[in-house]
């Protein structure tokens, strides 16, 4: 803090018309600790697409345990659902052929109608040994929502899992009158021995004539920047935004985890992630790619108070990935200890000490690591470690309320940047936008060429080119050819933080009016844009205040259009009287009971619109 006072007057001294926001609190002691962004970040060791790896486990351990479907724990004498990595390679291969016959080629966008289980691990790997893009929709979803990821993705090919139910006719016709679709499998399912069905179409199952292919590989080969994954974000405009994932991210932090976090293919991870959102690709990826065992819950076993805990303990459960959303759902009146448990990865919201030892009241063999990253940056970037209970029972004492997001993964670097003067790099303690550099970023968004140069920059602290003129790793590889080469670029994630002495980075907000709301991204602009939609709303406004559990909702304030239609969903004030309205907040409550029914209305027209996150609760 001194050395940054006296840096502060010095240069002040040297040049008084200097503005105070650009001087640079960042000292040379400090170089040692923060990150340079110069260094070589590692960009072409791609280590293999996610497919040909899990292929070449199940080669080397095909009988070994890959998914195991979980039995209803109300349902007496059901059994779990076990498959194989020789089953689920065999099944997905069957699915990559037909997608290859009819005609799908590399960068096709092929949209999976999801169900959390098995068959979506089958789904995504189809697409993926194709060479194509896999997206996923939830059926939870308003079908005027799912038309809008239709809309921006156009798919070529449709998955329908079977146990994700029927399309909703405003989706079917949707996709008859507006789509090209190449070929729909109508109910991918997976039997208990390892047969894989697609559904009928005229009397005969459209897999029968590639279930012959079910031991031979494709063949396709894909490089670090081939699309393997769309994943959606919220968009300001009301239109969400297609991320382009790349596959070089896909598999390059593994080997590093597991060698950090002690990870290992007898660990049994957890599939618990909302199915249409990208950490539910870390779910499946991490197991798949170390050789391990994803166990999947029951719907109930998530929804019943106390019963995931119970469930994990039940299983083994070893490794989970979690939000801290999810955190809670997890601890709320849960009695049982999981023992077996030793990681739980947090990511998508600040995570907060209450809810680490809400987790290790449970779990006192759990190391806790709260993550950082976003859509773009495809993976969780950077980690900071609270170990067990069993192994430091005070370290949680020595931290603040809201834990660090800690420090970039290998080769990831989170630079902290002057808003003033973005040729500098933040001193300690000073508040900046935050920037993640590394080789695995996103290749930005679908057809908006506009926004990914807004958000994905050029590294401007080296020479553009640079890092071309000494790429000597991987020359000769067979995915050369599908490889750009170095890009050396940043990510502007939109969020302020700042160094602490250790290196590490805590988050401090928001530069613009993008907000989470359990672990959901959300921009407030997109819930206005519908409300201003609505015919009876003039004026809105949408924020993020806090209940009376300090966690965050979004609250929308609209100013009502006055005329004849507003009449019929206005009520009259019946029940109010004179000491009433001396009370305290007398005229907003008269105020939402005058109202109530146009509130309701307005809800119900954005449940059609919104996913159930991002609909105000007032």
């Amino acid at each position: 803090m001194l050395d940054q006072l006296l840096q502060i007057i010095q240069t002040g001294a040297k040049n008084p018309q200097i503005q105070v926001g650009s001087i640079s609190l960042k000292t040379v002691a400090q170089e040692k600790i923060l990150p340079d962004p110069t260094k070589d970040l590692d960009w072409s060791n791609f280590r293999g697409a996610i497919h040909d790896i899990f292929s070449a486990n199940a080669k080397k351990h095909p009988d070994r345990e890959c998914i195991i479907e979980t039995a209803h724990f109300d349902e007496p004498g059901a059994k779990n659902r076990v498959f194989t990595y020789q089953q689920i390679d065999e099944a997905s291969n069957i699915l990559a052929h037909h997608f290859l016959q009819k005609g799908v080629k590399m960068g096709d966008v092929v949209m999976i109608y999801a169900h959390r289980g098995v068959d979506l691990v089958v789904a995504v790997m189809g697409v993926l040994k194709a060479g194509a893009t896999f997206s996923v929709i939830d059926p939870a979803y308003p079908p005027a929502r799912q038309n809008i990821y239709l809309q921006v993705a156009q798919p070529r090919a449709l998955v329908v899992i079977e146990k994700a139910g029927k399309l909703a006719p405003l989706v079917r016709n949707y996709i008859s009158d507006e789509l090209s679709i190449l070929t729909e499998v109508p109910a991918l399912a997976i039997q208990a021995g390892g047969t894989l069905q697609g559904g009928e179409v005229d009397g005969r199952d459209v897999l029968a004539d590639q279930a012959s292919l079910k031991t031979e590989d494709t063949g396709i080969v894909v490089g670090p920047d081939s699309n393997p994954t769309l994943s959606f974000t919220s968009g300001s405009e009301g239109i969400p935004k297609g991320v382009r994932g790349r596959h070089f991210s896909l598999t390059y932090y593994f080997p590093w985890m597991a060698e950090t976090f002690g990870l290992s293919e007898k660990d049994c991870f957890t599939m618990l992630s909302g199915i249409a959102h990208d950490p539910i690709q870390r779910d499946i990826f991490t197991p798949l790619f170390l050789g391990a065992k994803l166990l999947v819950p029951t719907a109930d076993d998530i929804g019943t108070p106390g019963r995931l805990a119970e469930w994990m303990d039940d299983n083994g459960a070893t490794i989970t990935h979690l939000t801290p959303a999810m955190g809670q759902l997890l601890s709320a009146q849960a009695t049982r200890a999981i023992p077996s448990l030793h990681h739980a990865f947090f990511v998508g919201d600040i995570l907060t000490k209450r809810d680490c030892l809400r987790l290790q009241s449970l779990a006192r063999n759990v190391a806790v690591v709260n993550m950082y990253g976003t859509t773009e940056t495809q993976r969780a970037v950077s980690y900071f470690e609270i170990p067990s209970i069993n192994t430091d029972p005070t370290f949680l004492q020595s931290q603040k309320d809201v834990l660090a997001a800690g420090r970039g993964m290998l080769n990831v670097q989170l630079l902290v940047v002057n808003r003033n003067n973005r040729e500098q790099i933040c001193g300690i303690g000073e508040i900046g936008e935050i920037y993640v550099r590394a080789a695995g970023l996103a290749e930005g968004y679908l057809k908006l060429p506009d926004m990914t140069a807004t958000k994905f920059v050029n590294n401007w602290f080296v020479p553009e080119g640079y890092w071309r003129e000494l790429d000597t790793k991987n020359v000769n590889a067979p995915w050369r050819n599908l490889y750009m080469g170095p890009r050396d670029r940043l990510y502007r994630t939109g969020d302020l933080g700042r160094y602490t002495p250790e290196g590490n980075v805590e988050c401090s907000g928001r530069a613009d009016d993008q907000v989470k709301i359990r672990g959901f991204r959300i921009e407030l602009g997109e819930i206005d844009t519908h409300l201003s939609q609505y015919p009876l709303v003039r004026e809105n406004v949408t924020l993020v205040k806090r209940d009376k559990d300090e966690e965050p909702v979004l609250i929308s304030y609209i100013v009502p259009l006055e005329n004849a239609d507003l009449d019929a969903l206005v009520s009259a004030d019946e029940t109010a009287d004179e000491e009433d309205s001396v009370k305290p907040g007398a005229e907003i409550i008269r105020g939402l009971r005058k109202y109530g029914k146009l509130i309701k209305d307005i809800k119900e027209y954005l449940k059609k619109k919104l996913p159930s996150y991002a609909v105000p609760t007032g």
